[in-house]
């Protein structure tokens, strides 16, 4: 069989009845170049029909980039931050990148990047803390998901803000018994949390409370012992929905009835999710919009190295579905 012959810039070229150089200005979005809407939409209609591929390789060598970002991540064992990186990986190849990923969970952090750099990346995509970050070299354009940082550019997640919405929402609802399985203190949900029960004068049930290592295991076990409780709370909210999933699970094997006796509410809206039995109320941290944050600041990073320290905040929306319930007695009137 006749292998399909590459498309190359000369060809899409002569196709659009343009020259070579103003057709790469095009697809490279060169802001020094100026060009009509209707030619640019031409141009970039044509180069997906005639699905041409950049030559990187040439590309590197012309201008000593590599045209490849690395995520580096903890883990690809987080459901959230897997979709994440797919959904970044996504648009940075529609802007002409690759992607090359490393994990530090079974190594360091500093041989993870190392790997990185050896391969050749031109910036630096990662959920690492800013005292990690700080460890990077200091001209390696880098992005950093969930951390604040004074030096690094950065996509905030407003946890603080989405743990008042959902206890709003539960507060409203009915409910006064709160509990919680997350990450120990002083990570800001768990703050936001304890806030929330100070300023609503409710009691703050300890033994519901449950701070634990990010680790499955171990918070299966911490639901396990809130249900061993003599009282359990109305309404439980954990730190990511796979967790939320499994604890709501373990739940149900209990002899519980969700969300009759005990409500959930998850944080990160994964695809599986909503395929929860029953279906599980979640905070959406937008995570299409979220990997275009990331992508875009990396970009600007890189052709723009001094421009000042930029960020953006995402802050999460409450989605309802069925693994919530409201505790308020309905309306007397309303039934007569």
């Amino acid at each position: 069989m006749e292998k399909k012959k590459r498309v190359t810039l000369v060809d899409l070229a002569a196709c659009c009845g343009l020259s070579k150089t103003a057709v790469g200005a095009i697809l490279s979005h060169d802001p020094k170049y100026k060009v009509s809407p209707e030619t640019k939409d031409m141009v970039l209609a044509l180069a997906r029909k005639m699905d041409y591929k950049p030559n990187l390789a040439a590309k590197a060598l012309v201008s000593r980039k590599h045209y490849t970002v690395g995520m580096l991540f903890y883990s690809v064992k987080d459901r959230c931050y897997s979709e994440i990186m797919a959904a970044a990986q996504q648009k940075l190849a529609e802007k002409g990148y690759a992607s090359l990923f490393a994990f530090w969970e079974d190594s360091d952090f500093m041989s993870a990047f190392n790997m990185l750099a050896d391969h050749g990346v031109d910036g630096i995509i990662t959920n690492a803390p800013e005292e990690l970050a700080q460890t990077l070299p200091a001209d390696m354009p880098v992005v950093l998901y969930g951390f604040s940082s004074q030096t690094r550019d950065a996509v905030l997640v407003d946890r603080r803000a989405a743990i008042r919405k959902v206890l709003d929402y539960l507060y409203d609802n009915g409910h006064r018994d709160f509990g919680y399985l997350c990450n120990p203190a002083p990570e800001p949900r768990y703050q936001a949390f304890l806030d929330f029960l100070h300023s609503k004068h409710l009691r703050v049930h300890r033994e519901w409370m449950k701070p634990t290592v990010n680790d499955i295991n171990a918070r299966e076990a911490a639901m396990k012992e809130i249900l061993a409780c003599r009282s359990c709370p109305t309404a439980i909210i954990v730190q990511n929905d796979v967790t939320a999933m499994a604890a709501m699970a373990i739940a149900v094997n209990a002899g519980v009835k969700v969300p009759e006796q005990i409500s959930f509410v998850g944080f990160d809206n994964i695809l599986e999710s909503r395929y929860a039995v029953p279906a599980l109320t979640t905070l959406d941290i937008r995570i299409e919009e979220t990997a275009a944050h990331l992508a875009d600041l990396l970009m600007k990073r890189i052709k723009n190295p001094k421009t000042p320290v930029m960020s953006c905040r995402i802050e999460p929306e409450l989605v309802l579905r069925k693994s919530c319930i409201s505790l308020k007695m309905p309306d007397a009137a309303s039934n007569q």
